[in-house]
């Protein structure tokens, strides 16, 4: 039987997804738009495209350890995901697991 944990993951995965392949959609027309590819601009490409792989991956990581973390931190974290920042630990943890 599934549960609700593996539907959300699913479902973030096809959002993951999709949000890549329109991502490399948007690049590919805007390194098109002079109907040549040089190797800087896929370069280039590759690079932006890892920077955000390491921000996903480090956001990630941080919502693991959010059991963790001091309570001001979590208040950090909010605010820099633009999150209500006032409530108990519990509150504030709840609010980041919902991103």
């Amino acid at each position: 039987m599934i549960d609700e944990q593996q539907i959300l993951l699913g479902l973030s995965i096809a959002i993951i997804t999709g949000s890549v392949i329109f991502w490399v959609y948007k690049k590919y027309k805007e390194i098109m738009a002079d109907g040549v590819v040089t190797l800087d601009e896929l370069i280039d490409v590759a690079e932006e495209g890892a920077e955000i792989i390491l921000e996903t991956l480090i956001e990630v990581n941080d919502l693991k350890g959010l059991g963790k973390m001091r309570k001001g931190d979590l208040i950090d974290l909010c605010v820099k995901h633009g999150l209500d920042d006032t409530g108990t630990r519990a509150t504030l943890i709840a609010r980041l697991k919902e991103l």
